[in-house]
């Protein structure tokens, strides 16, 4: 038997697909001197992976944001992935 989804539920889901892309950056930002001198790069060659991840969630949100409206297992896969 499935149990159907809660308002509550799918709010705090809604959540915390939201603050996945902040949180990515608010990690990735203070490491990125320590991971520069790590690798032997300069910080500017590290800072590409921002620009990747910004533009990977702006295409992200253009490709399956209409997916969702239609279908929420594109929501579940994406979040899984």
């Amino acid at each position: 038997m499935v149990i159907p989804p809660t308002r509550a539920s799918l709010m705090w889901l809604l959540v915390a697909s939201v603050m996945l892309t902040p949180l990515a950056i608010d990690i990735y930002l203070p490491s990125l001197p320590v991971m520069a001198a790590d690798l032997g790069q300069p910080a500017t060659a590290l800072q590409i992976i921002i620009t990747l991840l910004l533009s990977s969630v702006g295409l992200g949100q253009i490709v399956v944001g209409p997916l969702t409206d239609r279908r929420r297992p594109a929501l579940l896969v994406g979040s899984a992935l």
